[in-house]
């Protein structure tokens, strides 16, 4: 018991991930990568159509550069400690402590 709320530990529930996919291998195929965000970009092209919907974004996204093909997911970084997220929300005066 914390303080007078009562915790108890029940573990992962049925059908809750424990990981999080931010793109899929084939969204990663037409994204645009940004130092800071990812855009995922219709699959809308037929092969022969003459339109190069990549091509013609990186242009209208100048500081982009096509992503990385693969999946992007939480199971291949390092985990964040509760110190780091708790220095992380305090520096952006999201939490109040």
């Amino acid at each position: 018991m914390k303080g007078n709320i009562p915790i108890k530990t029940i573990g992962k529930k049925d059908g809750e991930r424990i990981h999080e996919r931010l793109l899929t291998d084939e969204e990663s195929e037409v994204a645009l990568e940004l130092e800071d965000m990812f855009i995922i970009l219709p699959n809308l092209l037929n092969p022969g159509s003459g339109y190069e919907l990549l091509d013609n974004n990186v242009k209208l996204y100048p500081k982009s550069k096509k992503a990385r093909p693969g999946d992007y997911s939480s199971k291949d970084t390092d985990k964040i400690s509760v110190a780091a997220i708790k220095k992380m929300l305090l520096s952006n005066s999201d939490l109040k402590w």
